[in-house]
């Protein structure tokens, strides 16, 4: 009796292992897909944002070399007019005529030049909201204290690839930090420098470990912080002690 319950014991043991290694296998499962349907969803709202840029800088170059060009050859007609005519209430008419057509040039000019400033600022804060979307979802307040700051100018004519790329060294560095930092403050920052993009992402965790950064060892998640940044033509340093990490990524904007 006592071997059959002792048997009885490990095969519901055996059992109920099984069963929980297979729950977390599926939770981490979740996980990875809820982490790529989000990328999916940024990557869908950068491609968005972009599609309205290219459609609004369309229309407003449609506008200068369309409406514009034909206002000012009609300017140029009533001056040709102005100077071939000599009755003084038609120069005046004329003069009238002129002036109007100056002022609905300058509207349309300033209109299309205001559409094109208006698609770059738009999808520069398409980006901003994108990564603090991200930061929100993976650092809840309660846990984390987080500085964001993004220089908008500084993304002014980089392309959604590499926008893209950057979320996603972004997502690393922070499941990195959720991992092994034990952190309670983030900050990230993206400005220009020396014609380069600069990204640094730090935190005041624990620290990389030591013994692997002298063998040349990382994680699965700087491994591939640095082939993203490879793939940017950019480079990585990544200073770290037991106050923290910083990670600065370096991408020229002449290739970009």
């Amino acid at each position: 009796m006592l071997i059959i319950s002792f048997s009885s014991v490990v095969i519901v043991l055996t059992i109920y292992l099984m069963m929980l290694r297979r729950d977390r296998k599926a939770k981490a499962q979740i996980e990875a897909l809820n982490d790529m349907a989000t990328m999916q969803i940024m990557a869908m709202e950068e491609a968005k944002h972009q599609a309205v840029k290219e459609e609004q800088q369309r229309l407003g170059q449609d506008l200068h070399d369309g409406l514009s060009s034909s206002i000012a050859a009609i300017r140029y007609q009533l001056e040709t007019l102005m100077m071939d005519t000599s009755d003084v209430d038609l120069k005046k008419k004329l003069d009238m005529l002129q002036k109007e057509t100056e002022n609905a040039y300058k509207a349309a000019r300033n209109k299309s030049h205001e559409w094109f400033s208006a698609a770059d600022e738009q999808l520069e804060q398409s980006f901003e909201k994108q990564i603090i979307l991200l930061t929100d979802n993976s650092l809840p307040d309660s846990r984390y204290n987080k500085e964001i700051h993004i220089d908008n100018s500084a993304l002014s004519g980089v392309d959604m690839d590499t926008r893209i790329a950057l979320l996603r060294i972004i997502q690393e560095a922070i499941t990195n930090i959720i991992k092994h930092a034990k952190a309670k403050n983030v900050g990230i920052l993206i400005y220009e420098e020396d014609e380069n993009l600069l990204l640094t992402i730090n935190d005041d965790g624990i620290g990389l470990d030591e013994k692997k950064a002298d063998k040349g060892k990382s994680t699965i998640g700087l491994q591939s912080i640095r082939r993203r940044v490879e793939y940017l033509n950019g480079e990585i340093k990544i200073n770290s002690n037991t106050k923290g990490t910083e990670i600065i990524v370096s991408i020229p904007l002449m290739s970009l």
